[in-house]
């Protein structure tokens, strides 16, 4: 749910970057207006995973909810063969933000890989979230235990040139065939081997797959155009886009506890609270007692909420966070 709300409020604030470019049109330099004009039709295109890949209906849900809070803005979500592809298009001025990976974004950035010779330094990660592997896959019983058994075998992916420069550095030949989804069910018949993003495991478990290798190690990223880093108003809300996320990422994990303590059993409470936190202690009208405020991570808060009670706290409650800025 925060990964969603976190790429609806990216949409909002991106969406809110048009005005800039469009005002600054007839008077380059001019300073923002006040007045608000009429809202006009506007049609934006949103570069998406393959529509089998688990992001898509993030992005469709995010499409349908912008379009229900802005009415003016048309929505459209494109659906792309992966993470290159998107970064094409916003390269190429066909979308105005995408899903990306880690591996990709360098590539774009250094001009590497697919974009060989053609680095784009103004690229922009706006927005990551957690780990995600290539990794070598085959089937449980196909008797493949090292990459050095692929030799003349067929391996099925979407990270085609990733795959091949592996098979290079180690030496195997090999045949690389571009997969459009679902790759994790065509081991054993209609391939020997997969490299597939992994997350959990939980899906080569199914299919009764085994890891081999990582190829690498990646993160799921947020990118913008490069030329709205050219406008000093887009490259302002791009920043503050990029701010808010991050405090939504480091929320992930965490709650806050308030509770109401006696003065003499304070140090007994602190003690007891992790040593990283920072608790804020407030008076209150009751000379003798004191309200502390933190910040935990969500995994210690069923121990150590009867730890806090069986140390005099009362009134405890536990809230979600949404946000956490530092």
């Amino acid at each position: 749910m925060k990964k969603f709300l976190a790429l609806i409020l990216a949409l909002c604030m991106v969406l809110s970057l048009a005005a800039c470019g469009e005002s600054n049109n007839g008077a380059a330099g001019a300073e923002d207006t006040t007045n608000e004009a009429t809202p006009e039709t506007k049609y934006f295109t949103i570069g998406a995973s393959p529509s089998t890949a688990g992001m898509y209906p993030y992005w469709v849900a995010c499409g349908q909810t912008i379009q229900k809070i802005f009415p003016q803005y048309v929505m459209t979500v494109s659906e792309s063969r992966g993470a290159a592809d998107v970064s094409n298009r916003i390269r190429s001025d066909a979308v105005i933000m995408g899903n990306s990976v880690a591996k990709t974004d360098y590539e774009n950035y250094y001009g590497e890989g697919e974009f060989e010779g053609d680095p784009n330094e103004s690229a922009r990660m706006l927005w990551y979230y957690g780990l995600t592997y290539y990794t070598l896959c085959v089937s449980q019983e196909s008797g493949i235990n090292s990459f050095s058994d692929l030799e003349g075998k067929r391996i099925a992916t979407e990270a085609v040139g990733m795959t091949k420069r592996y098979l290079a550095e180690n030496h195997v030949n090999a045949t690389v065939e571009f997969s459009w989804g679902a790759t994790e069910v065509k081991p054993p018949r209609l391939a020997d081997a997969i490299v597939e993003i992994t997350e959990t495991g939980s899906s080569l478990r199914a299919n009764k797959l085994k890891i081999i290798d990582t190829l690498c190690t990646s993160t799921t990223r947020f990118i913008a155009n490069k030329k709205a880093m050219e406008c000093p108003f887009k490259k302002k809300k791009i920043e503050r886009i990029a701010m808010l996320l991050q405090a939504v990422l480091l929320a992930e994990g965490k709650v806050g506890i308030m509770l109401n303590i006696r003065k003499k059993d304070l140090p007994n409470i602190l003690g007891k609270l992790p040593a990283l936190e920072r608790p804020t202690v407030s008076e209150l009208a009751d000379p003798e007692w004191a309200a502390l405020n933190t910040i935990v991570t969500e995994h210690v808060v069923r121990d150590l909420i009867p730890e806090l009670k069986e140390l005099g706290a009362c009134g405890i409650v536990e809230y979600p966070l949404n946000k956490l800025v530092e």
